[in-house]
């Protein structure tokens, strides 16, 4: 539809693309930060409740 469901800020500091990932059925996409890897749901375009940091 061409409708904004969500926004997202630039990175930080550089990162590699894409900065997002889709499930292989695009329920769930992934936004890759510094560190942190953040899961969002579709239709909702809510974050998951985990959200992993690294542990290096």
């Amino acid at each position: 539809t061409g409708q904004e469901k969500r926004t997202f800020p630039p990175p930080d500091e550089y990162v590699t693309w894409p900065i997002f990932r889709w499930s292989k059925d695009d329920r769930f996409f992934a936004r890759i930060g510094t560190d942190v890897l953040s899961v969002y749901e579709t239709p909702v375009w809510s974050p998951r409740q985990e959200e992993y940091q690294d542990p290096r």
